[in-house]
């Protein structure tokens, strides 16, 4: 298990945080934290606004009949999903992998859009 945070240009050139030595949303820096090693707080700016980055919360995952294991990762609409399972994981006492996990998702639309969580 591990956070990461990944910070994307706006895809909006109007945007005050648009860089213009990137694509419009691009990647424009990364960084991550093992959590079992205390884990980090989400950084937030100094006048309340939201992080300039997307924080994820990712998952190394074995599927049966899967022969490549995959980083299954949670942010936005998923990431209190992700924060469920991270809890599940924490308070299993025989250790995370001593269960399966069945994955879904559901469907939910909002004033901008469509989406997965």
């Amino acid at each position: 298990m591990f956070k990461n945070f990944i910070r994307f240009n706006p895809r909006s050139k109007d945007d005050p945080n648009f860089n213009a030595a990137f694509d419009p949303g691009a990647v424009i820096g990364s960084r991550w934290i093992r959590l079992t090693e205390g884990g980090a707080r989400d950084q937030v700016r100094a006048n309340g606004e939201k992080p300039l980055a997307t924080t994820f919360l990712n998952f190394f995952s074995y599927f049966p009949g899967v022969a490549m294991p995959i980083i299954v990762s949670f942010s936005k609409s998923s990431y209190k999903t992700g924060k469920q399972l991270l809890s599940l994981a924490w308070f299993c006492q025989k250790g995370m992998f001593a269960r399966k996990y069945r994955l879904t998702s559901v469907m939910e639309t909002n004033d901008i859009a469509t989406y997965a969580c």
